[in-house]
């Protein structure tokens, strides 16, 4: 509450300067943040707390918005809570990134990389677009703009985009109406979320995945062709320890768990079609 009244004086003067926020950096906003989301990037579930600390993002930008030169920033939610999120360095910031696309291998990826040619500028920093009219000082509600960036606290980005489970672990906009999803879109590009090391970490946690889904149908397969009720017994029920391990990647405290859940309704989808029952009983409880 101090920090709105000294940054209202500050702007109320006409400053061009931006207002030298520093609420928001506290160490105890951070711990709070980084509890809340299990030491992940809010945007990319990457897990950042093993190496490095949180960068605490505003979902709105506050010392200015790229593009809108005349616009001076969200400052008045500078140090609002429900504006704050934590980030890793490279959804947050404006960085030079390989971004792999469909078709593309890693290793061609891999090569853009060493080469530096194809990179893109991607990261958050002041990117804030929207449809509508932008909202000025003070203004309390933000119903008129509607943002095209998802705001995972506010938003279910289930419904904006969409995980690629075979090959490589791209992130798609979603479809909407036999077109793209906007704010899936404009999400993609400014928080790069297929950029090189981001593809890689999903694409080996998908290995990791398809590993033990080839356990649950392997142990499905042979359980239909058991010699004795024990021995199926036996396999089905290493297939539902088998699942219930699956399922762990998709925890929300898990990293990239979107892509984990992704998985496994692709995979639960399958064993309703091909191997659902063994003898009449259902063989994984999904």
């Amino acid at each position: 509450a101090r920090e709105l009244v000294a940054a209202r004086e500050h702007y109320g003067r006409g400053n061009q300067r931006t207002f030298k926020f520093k609420a928001y950096k506290q160490a105890d906003v951070k711990e709070a943040l980084t509890q809340l989301f299990g030491g992940k990037c809010a945007y990319c579930e990457g897990f950042y707390a093993s190496h490095e600390p949180p960068e605490v993002e505003h979902f709105r930008p506050k010392g200015g918005v790229e593009d809108d030169h005349s616009h001076p920033g969200y400052w008045w939610v500078a140090m609002d809570w429900r504006n704050l999120l934590p980030s890793c360095i490279d959804c947050n910031r404006r960085r030079r990134q390989i971004l792999v696309t469909e078709g593309m291998s890693l290793e061609e990826a891999e090569k853009q990389r060493i080469s530096r040619q194809g990179e893109r500028s991607t990261g958050k920093k002041n990117a804030f677009p929207i449809i509508g009219r932008r909202c000025t000082p003070e203004e309390k509600s933000f119903n008129q703009e509607r943002a095209l960036l998802i705001d995972p606290t506010r938003d279910r980005p289930e419904h904006h985009l969409a995980f690629t489970v075979d090959g490589l672990s791209l992130v798609l906009a979603a479809q909407r109406g036999g077109s793209l999803d906007a704010k899936g879109r404009a999400s993609i590009e400014v928080y790069g979320l297929n950029r090189l090391g981001l593809v890689q970490e999903r694409t080996r946690l998908l290995n990791t995945l398809s590993y033990l889904k080839s356990i649950v149908l392997d142990c499905l397969d042979m359980a239909t062709r058991a010699a004795s009720p024990g021995d199926r017994d036996r396999l089905l029920d290493r297939a539902l320890k088998t699942m219930r391990d699956l399922k762990t990647y998709a925890d929300p405290s898990a990293p990239y768990a979107a892509v984990a859940t992704a998985f496994l309704k692709r995979l639960a989808d399958d064993l309703e079609r091909d191997s659902g029952k063994v003898d009449g009983e259902p063989a994984v409880a999904t």
